[in-house]
Protein backbone atom coordinates (compact mmCIF):
# COMPACT_ATOMS: atom_id res chain seq x y z
CA UNK A 1 0.00 0.00 0.00
CA UNK A 2 2.35 2.66 1.03
CA UNK A 3 4.98 2.16 -2.03
CA UNK A 4 2.31 1.65 -4.96
CA UNK A 5 2.29 6.02 -4.72
CA UNK A 6 3.85 8.91 -5.90
CA UNK A 7 7.13 9.63 -4.54
CA UNK A 8 5.72 12.76 -2.97
CA UNK A 9 2.88 10.92 -1.37
CA UNK A 10 5.32 8.49 -0.21
CA UNK A 11 7.24 11.46 1.56
CA UNK A 12 4.37 13.00 3.25
CA UNK A 13 3.24 9.19 4.21
CA UNK A 14 6.61 9.24 6.28
CA UNK A 15 6.49 12.99 7.13
CA UNK A 16 3.02 11.86 8.70
CA UNK A 17 4.74 8.42 10.39
CA UNK A 18 7.49 10.77 12.07
CA UNK A 19 4.99 13.67 13.23
CA UNK A 20 2.76 10.92 14.90
CA UNK A 21 4.04 7.53 15.09
CA UNK A 22 1.16 6.40 16.34
CA UNK A 23 -0.30 6.02 12.92
CA UNK A 24 2.44 3.03 12.46
CA UNK A 25 0.89 1.07 15.14
CA UNK A 26 3.51 -1.58 14.61
CA UNK A 27 2.56 -3.22 17.68
CA UNK A 28 -0.87 -5.07 16.31
CA UNK A 29 -0.06 -8.19 14.53
CA UNK A 30 -2.17 -7.27 11.44
CA UNK A 31 -2.55 -3.29 11.73
CA UNK A 32 -0.25 -0.03 11.11
CA UNK A 33 1.80 1.37 8.21
CA UNK A 34 5.25 -0.22 8.98
CA UNK A 35 3.48 -3.51 9.82
CA UNK A 36 2.32 -3.77 6.31
CA UNK A 37 4.84 -2.53 4.77
CA UNK A 38 7.46 -4.93 6.70
CA UNK A 39 5.19 -8.11 6.51
CA UNK A 40 3.15 -7.65 3.89
CA UNK A 41 -1.08 -6.94 4.17
CA UNK A 42 -2.50 -10.65 5.05
CA UNK A 43 -5.32 -9.43 3.03
CA UNK A 44 -3.90 -9.29 0.22
CA UNK A 45 -1.76 -12.36 0.82
CA UNK A 46 -5.19 -14.08 1.17
CA UNK A 47 -6.46 -12.49 -2.24
CA UNK A 48 -3.28 -13.68 -3.32
CA UNK A 49 -2.03 -10.03 -3.97
CA UNK A 50 1.95 -10.34 -4.15
CA UNK A 51 3.21 -8.11 -0.98
CA UNK A 52 6.11 -5.72 -0.49
CA UNK A 53 9.46 -6.57 -1.69
CA UNK A 54 12.25 -6.49 0.96
CA UNK A 55 13.81 -3.82 -1.13
CA UNK A 56 10.75 -1.81 -1.19
CA UNK A 57 10.83 -2.23 2.66
CA UNK A 58 14.08 -1.18 3.60
CA UNK A 59 13.51 1.54 1.34
CA UNK A 60 10.52 2.47 3.48
CA UNK A 61 12.49 1.80 7.07
CA UNK A 62 15.23 4.25 5.60
CA UNK A 63 12.61 6.89 4.92
CA UNK A 64 11.42 6.75 8.51
CA UNK A 65 14.70 6.79 10.04
CA UNK A 66 16.06 9.67 7.77
CA UNK A 67 13.28 11.54 7.18
CA UNK A 68 14.38 11.90 3.35
CA UNK A 69 15.88 9.82 0.60
CA UNK A 70 18.35 7.75 2.76
CA UNK A 71 21.26 7.87 0.47
CA UNK A 72 20.72 11.60 0.29
CA UNK A 73 20.21 11.76 3.96
CA UNK A 74 23.84 9.51 4.34
CA UNK A 75 25.56 11.33 2.09
CA UNK A 76 24.84 14.81 3.32
CA UNK A 77 25.75 13.24 6.73
CA UNK A 78 28.71 11.78 5.80
CA UNK A 79 30.23 15.27 4.60
CA UNK A 80 29.09 17.26 8.18
CA UNK A 81 28.89 14.69 10.34
CA UNK A 82 31.81 14.25 13.25
CA UNK A 83 32.67 10.61 14.36
CA UNK A 84 34.03 10.62 17.56
CA UNK A 85 37.14 8.33 16.05
CA UNK A 86 38.71 8.21 12.39
CA UNK A 87 39.19 4.94 11.90
CA UNK A 88 40.77 5.10 7.74
CA UNK A 89 41.88 2.26 6.97
CA UNK A 90 45.21 3.15 5.06
CA UNK A 91 46.00 2.43 1.30
CA UNK A 92 49.30 0.93 0.55
CA UNK A 93 52.00 3.35 0.30
CA UNK A 94 49.55 6.00 1.10
CA UNK A 95 51.51 9.00 3.71
CA UNK A 96 50.68 8.28 7.06
CA UNK A 97 52.00 10.52 9.93
CA UNK A 98 53.64 9.46 13.84
CA UNK A 99 53.59 12.04 16.15
CA UNK A 100 56.36 10.81 19.08
CA UNK A 101 54.43 13.03 21.27
CA UNK A 102 50.71 12.03 20.86
CA UNK A 103 50.97 8.68 20.30
CA UNK A 104 50.88 6.08 23.01
CA UNK A 105 53.07 3.27 21.05
CA UNK A 106 55.33 2.82 17.78
CA UNK A 107 52.30 1.37 15.56
CA UNK A 108 50.27 4.28 16.27
CA UNK A 109 49.79 6.38 13.84
CA UNK A 110 47.33 9.32 11.69
CA UNK A 111 45.92 9.88 7.87
CA UNK A 112 47.07 13.15 6.57
CA UNK A 113 43.74 14.76 6.74
CA UNK A 114 43.88 14.36 10.64
CA UNK A 115 47.23 15.36 11.35
CA UNK A 116 46.92 18.50 9.06
CA UNK A 117 43.35 19.31 11.35
CA UNK A 118 45.15 19.04 14.77
CA UNK A 119 47.76 21.43 16.66
CA UNK A 120 50.99 18.96 16.60
CA UNK A 121 52.75 21.04 14.15
CA UNK A 122 51.70 24.05 16.31
CA UNK A 123 52.86 22.97 19.38
CA UNK A 124 56.36 21.83 17.86
CA UNK A 125 55.66 18.04 18.00
CA UNK A 126 58.46 15.99 16.73
CA UNK A 127 56.70 13.99 14.17
CA UNK A 128 57.26 11.22 11.40
CA UNK A 129 56.29 10.76 7.80
CA UNK A 130 55.87 6.97 6.02
CA UNK A 131 54.19 5.20 3.98
CA UNK A 132 51.97 2.73 5.06
CA UNK A 133 51.13 -0.48 4.40
CA UNK A 134 47.29 -1.92 3.63
CA UNK A 135 45.09 -2.26 6.63
CA UNK A 136 46.26 -0.07 8.84
CA UNK A 137 44.00 2.77 10.22
CA UNK A 138 44.36 6.24 11.49
CA UNK A 139 43.69 6.72 15.13
CA UNK A 140 42.77 9.83 15.43
CA UNK A 141 40.20 9.92 18.43
CA UNK A 142 41.29 7.03 20.15
CA UNK A 143 42.51 7.80 23.27
CA UNK A 144 44.12 4.55 23.96
CA UNK A 145 46.32 4.98 20.92
CA UNK A 146 46.48 8.74 20.66
CA UNK A 147 46.99 11.89 23.30
CA UNK A 148 43.78 13.91 23.29
CA UNK A 149 45.52 16.44 22.83
CA UNK A 150 46.38 15.79 19.71
CA UNK A 151 43.05 14.69 18.32
CA UNK A 152 42.05 16.48 14.91
CA UNK A 153 39.04 18.92 15.64
CA UNK A 154 36.92 16.60 13.78
CA UNK A 155 37.60 13.58 16.00
CA UNK A 156 37.08 14.37 19.47
CA UNK A 157 37.23 10.90 21.33
CA UNK A 158 34.29 9.15 23.11
CA UNK A 159 31.62 11.37 24.79
CA UNK A 160 30.54 10.93 28.38
CA UNK A 161 27.21 12.09 26.61
CA UNK A 162 24.53 9.85 26.28
CA UNK A 163 24.10 9.64 22.13
CA UNK A 164 20.06 9.26 22.26
CA UNK A 165 19.91 12.78 23.96
CA UNK A 166 20.63 14.34 20.74
CA UNK A 167 18.98 11.87 18.78
CA UNK A 168 15.18 13.12 17.84
CA UNK A 169 12.54 11.38 19.30
CA UNK A 170 10.88 9.92 16.66
CA UNK A 171 13.78 8.41 15.51
CA UNK A 172 14.81 6.70 18.76
CA UNK A 173 10.96 5.40 18.56
CA UNK A 174 11.01 4.28 15.08
CA UNK A 175 14.36 2.13 15.74
CA UNK A 176 13.20 0.81 18.76
CA UNK A 177 9.67 -0.56 17.29
CA UNK A 178 12.02 -1.65 13.90
CA UNK A 179 14.13 -3.78 16.12
CA UNK A 180 11.09 -5.12 18.16
CA UNK A 181 9.37 -6.04 15.20
CA UNK A 182 13.25 -7.32 14.09
CA UNK A 183 13.52 -9.47 17.03
CA UNK A 184 9.38 -10.42 17.09
CA UNK A 185 9.89 -11.88 13.52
Amino acid sequence: EALRMSKEDFATLVENCRRDPSIMKTGERDGGVLHKVLFGDSERAREGEEGVTPEAAADFVGWLLCGEEPTEWLRGLKETGHSSICGHIFKDDEMVFKCFSCATDPTCCVCAQCFEGSDCVARGHRYQIFKAGAGGCCDCGDHEAWDPSGFCKRHSGPSDEDPLAAMPPVLVWVAEELLGLVLLY
